[in-house]
C-alpha cells in the first residue's frame, strides 16, 4: 500500500530548512513534527498526496504551536483556539507563512500531533479542540 499523505516543512526564510515526506500512518508523524530550523521554527503542511486541499497547517516556534485547517481553495478555513483567557500576548511564527498569532490560538505539541493524526484518519477538519471559523 502506498502512502496517501504528504507532509512538507519549511523553516524561516533564508534558513535553507525544508523537506517533504510521504506518510501512510499517523504514527509516522511524531518524529517528523519534531524537526525545526536552527531557531526552533517550522511550518508543516499536511495534505493528501496529489491534492492541494483540504490541508492542515501546523506552525511552531520551539514548543508553541498554531493549527489552521483549510478545507478548499479560496476558503479561509478555521484555526484552533486553546485559551480564550489569554492576556493579549502575540507570537511571531517566522517559518513559512511568517505569521503573527494571538496567544489564545497557541496549543501544545501533544494536541498538535493529535490533530494531525485525526486529520490523517478522517481527511476532514479534526474533531478535537475548539475551532474558530474565519
Amino acid at each position: 500500500m502506498g502512502s496517501e499523505w504528504e507532509l512538507e516543512w519549511v523553516g524561516a526564510w533564508g534558513t535553507g530548512f525544508h523537506g517533504r515526506a510521504a506518510v501512510a500512518m499517523a504514527a509516522e508523524l511524531a518524529p517528523l513534527l519534531q524537526l525545526r530550523d536552527a531557531n526552533g521554527d517550522a511550518e508543516f503542511t499536511l495534505s493528501r498526496s496529489g491534492s492541494a486541499h483540504p490541508y492542515l497547517l501546523l506552525s511552531v516556534h520551539l514548543d508553541r504551536w498554531y493549527a489552521h485547517f483549510f478545507p478548499a481553495e479560496e476558503e479561509p478555513g478555521a484555526f484552533i483556539v486553546d485559551d480564550e483567557s489569554a492576556t493579549g500576548e502575540w507570537l511571531r511564527l517566522p517559518a513559512g507563512s511568517d505569521i503573527l498569532v494571538d496567544g489564545s490560538s497557541l496549543i501544545d505539541g501533544t494536541l498538535a500531533l493529535h490533530l494531525a493524526g485525526e486529520f490523517i484518519s478522517t481527511g476532514q477538519r479534526p474533531p478535537s479542540g475548539r475551532w474558530s471559523e474565519l
